[in-house]
């Protein structure tokens, strides 16, 4: 089942929040390269920056999730 289509996502808040940000980030090689492209050069350093922050988002999000993903196997174990 897509995510997109799991009510538990679809129906709340979060879940929207999230599946909207997921389908912004899912851009492939092409994508990146027209995005790259696209930003002028006096804007590239800010660019970066705001980059990096929203991958430390991201990693922050996979971490926390792989916490509660360990946590559960363990109360199961």
């Amino acid at each position: 089942m897509s995510l997109s289509k799991d009510p538990s996502l679809r129906l709340t808040m979060a879940g929207k929040i999230l599946l909207r940000a997921l389908r912004a980030s899912s851009v492939d090689a092409d994508g990146w390269s027209r995005i790259v492209d696209a930003v002028p050069p006096h804007r590239q350093e800010v660019v970066a920056r705001l980059a990096r922050e929203c991958a430390n988002s991201w990693q922050l999000l996979a971490d926390r999730l792989a916490e509660r993903t360990a946590e559960g196997s363990t109360e199961v174990g």
